[in-house]
């Protein structure tokens, strides 16, 4: 189960507190990574299957990625230990060459791996906070508009929130429903129709005239947008018309 590390609200924006998430890690993959400082080559076929079978999910990229990271740095120490014990290192300059030829070989990738994880990690934790904000505060339930605004497929979209209702951030009895719907734009249509029939004018002639004029056709309704900001790189939702600070970094967002 991934921890919660729960963030100060930013500084603009929606105002609700910020979710970075932890490794999504279980009991297999503490198992692997004791296992790669133990047994690297081991250790590294695990975390290479690992992957394949569960790197599709969102919430398990930043794990896998953490977990070849440290079945590199175990296959360092190991090597560096096998090499010591052995008698190997004897020789100074052997020995330096010795390790900075495998610290090139695993730290290396290890250090590209790593850095891998943390980015994924923030990313999927700006997504999720996402799902949060559209469908709590902006009332977007959706499967097809949410895929639509996050760039993300269906079936992501479905997985996605269903960890989020297990990690308690989405409430379980919130109902979500297949296909595309324009919530934001139905409320604005409908809000605009009844302030229109409360202002027309009850005269018999100035109705049969309003009437008998050729009615405007309805131009395409728009629907929020996710952007993605200029100087932090996040996505941010923007609402037709509007111009929000992004939510990380206060970059004002315009709606195009």
């Amino acid at each position: 189960m991934a921890k919660l590390n729960i963030q100060d609200p930013p500084a603009s924006g929606s105002g609700r507190e910020f979710y970075l998430l932890g490794y999504n890690r279980t009991g297999i993959d503490s198992f692997i990574i004791a296992l790669s400082y133990v047994l690297m080559p081991i250790g590294l076929v695990a975390a290479i299957l690992r992957m394949l079978l569960t790197h599709y999910k969102n919430q398990q990229k930043a794990s896998n990625y953490n977990l070849l990271c440290h079945a590199l740095i175990g296959g360092f120490v190991d090597l560096s230990l096998i090499m010591i014990l052995s008698g190997g290192l004897d020789e100074l300059n052997m020995g330096i060459f010795f390790i900075v030829f495998i610290a090139i070989l695993f730290l290396m990738p290890a250090y590209f791996l790593g850095n891998a994880a943390s980015k994924a990690k923030l990313k999927f934790s700006q997504l999720c906070h996402s799902y949060i904000v559209m469908s709590l505060d902006e009332g977007v339930r959706y499967i097809g508009t949410l895929a639509q605004l996050t760039g993300q497929s269906e079936s992501d979209v479905r997985r996605d929130l269903r960890y989020l209702q297990e990690q308690g951030l989405i409430p379980h009895g919130l109902t979500f429903y297949e296909g595309q719907g324009a919530e934001g734009a139905v409320k604005e249509t409908t809000s605009t129709a009844r302030t229109g029939q409360a202002a027309a004018p009850s005269g018999s002639s100035e109705k049969t005239s309003a009437s008998s004029q050729p009615k405007p056709k309805p131009g395409p309704q728009q629907l929020p947008k996710a952007m993605r900001c200029p100087g932090c790189g996040a996505q941010n939702t923007v609402q037709p018309g509007q111009a929000k600070p992004c939510d990380y970094c206060g970059t004002t967002l315009t709606y195009i």
